[in-house]
C-alpha cells in the first residue's frame, strides 16, 4: 500500500513557481499582441501535468476567435470530468452544457454567474464576458495550474493572459 501511495504522490502534477514568476514578468513586459505567442512558447515548461489537463496543447489556437471558441467547446465535452474544479455550481456539467447553447456574450455571462467565478478574483464579470482571447480556456488553464500547486495569486496573471487580458488588472 505504501508503494502505491508514494507512486501516486510522485506522479502528482507540479508547476514550477520560479518559471511561473519569470513568465509573469516576461508577459508584463510584452506587448499585448505578442502575449499569446509568449504564453504558447512557455506553457509547456510551466507545469508537469498528466494528459487530462494539458492546456498547452490548445494554446496554438489563441489569437483566432473562431478556433478558440471551437477549442473551448471541445474542452467542455472532452474534459467534463474537471468542470467541477472551476465551477462552484452543484451541476457544473449542466451549466457548461447550457452555456454552450447560448450565443456570446450571454454564454459567458451565464457561466460567470452560475459558476461563481467572482470568487477566483481573476477578472471582473465584464472582463470575462468581453475577453478577447480564450475566456473558457483560461478556466481550464486555472484547473491545470491549481492541480500543479499554484495559488490563485500566482496563477492570476497567467489565467488573465490566456483570456486575452493584461496580466495585471
Amino acid at each position: 500500500m505504501w508503494i502505491l501511495g508514494s507512486q501516486l504522490a510522485s506522479a502528482a502534477p507540479t508547476c514550477d513557481r520560479a518559471v511561473a514568476a519569470a513568465l509573469v514578468a516576461e508577459l508584463g513586459a510584452t506587448p499585448a499582441a505578442a502575449r499569446p505567442e509568449v504564453l504558447r512558447r512557455n506553457w509547456p515548461r510551466l507545469c508537469s501535468v498528466d494528459a487530462w489537463h494539458d492546456v498547452g496543447a490548445e494554446m496554438d489556437q489563441l489569437g483566432d476567435p473562431v478556433r478558440v471558441r471551437l477549442v473551448e467547446l471541445q474542452l467542455t465535452m472532452s474534459r467534463a470530468h474537471i468542470l467541477g474544479e472551476v465551477c462552484a455550481d452543484p451541476e457544473p456539467k449542466l451549466v457548461y452544457s447550457q452555456a454552450t447553447k447560448m450565443a456570446e456574450p450571454a454564454g459567458r455571462q451565464f457561466l460567470f454567474e452560475r459558476c461563481l467565478l467572482h470568487r477566483l478574483s481573476f477578472y471582473t464579470p465584464q472582463e470575462f464576458v468581453e475577453a478577447p482571447g480564450g475566456a473558457w480556456l483560461s478556466l481550464f488553464g486555472w484547473a491545470e495550474l491549481q492541480a500543479g500547486g499554484l495559488t490563485p495569486a500566482e496563477a492570476r496573471p497567467l489565467v488573465r493572459v490566456v483570456a486575452g487580458l493584461p496580466p495585471s488588472g
